[in-house]
């Protein structure tokens, strides 16, 4: 499964703006980089775990995605834009949470990618051989 899923966009730039209350465009560029790299952050935590990317847009993950990108976004600004550090990494350590939270949540509905890739580890041969004890 591919990341450049670009059409799949958890937050953008105007929704930054106006949570973060920024009027004028002397950060627009900083932002614009500071919002692609929370949209690959999401993206790259929830690839693993789901059958497809298109299958979070409209599913209700969708809004806990968004809402995690939102705060990741809120330690980049205050590392990369204010410098607090502190700030930034407390706020980080929230985002763990509601990462850890979120990855969770989308575990327990046991995608059939995830639950085909355990009934095929159960049908495996080797694994039959490995369960076995040999003697040398």
């Amino acid at each position: 499964m591919s990341l450049d899923n670009n059409n799949l966009q958890f937050i953008t730039l105007p929704i930054v703006k106006t949570h973060f209350g920024f009027t004028d465009n002397q950060d627009d560029l900083k932002l614009l980089s500071i919002v692609q790299s929370c949209n690959l952050e999401i993206k790259k935590r929830i690839t693993p775990i789901t059958d497809s990317l298109d299958s979070i847009e409209g599913s209700i993950y969708f809004q806990s995605c968004s809402d995690a990108a939102l705060v990741y976004c809120e330690a980049e600004k205050l590392r990369q834009l204010n410098k607090q550090y502190d700030e930034a990494a407390k706020v980080m350590a929230r985002f763990e949470s509601m990462m850890e939270s979120l990855l969770g949540s989308i575990r327990a509905q046991a995608p059939a990618r995830t639950s085909r890739h355990i009934a095929s580890r159960d049908t495996d041969s080797e694994d039959d051989y490995f369960a076995t004890r040999h003697t040398v």
